[in-house]
């Protein structure tokens, strides 16, 4: 499996989390799971400038029936409950 490390702001991953553009696989994610308290404790730990976990992504190439090509589609493997909370 091949790897790859790349930095975005919060902000960008929340929006796309938002904005439906990193969809979430359920083979990987099981729904969002946190409470009232755990969102905010993540908050709290983003404020006080706490570095968070990594948030992994899988890429998936696709044939795209409408171009003839390929497409790549971001599925959130890891961070759903944190990128809910900042949402």
């Amino acid at each position: 499996m091949k790897y790859e490390l790349k930095t975005y702001t919060l902000q960008k991953l929340a929006r796309a989390f938002k904005d439906k553009c990193l969809p979430i696989n359920r083979e990987y994610q099981r729904g969002p799971k946190w409470k009232g308290r755990q969102n905010q404790d993540l908050i709290d730990s983003l404020l006080r400038g706490y570095r968070l976990p990594l948030f992994y992504v899988h890429l998936v190439d696709e044939p795209d029936p409408f171009t003839d090509g390929i497409r790549t589609t971001r599925y959130l493997v890891d961070g759903q409950q944190r990128l809910e909370a900042i949402k």
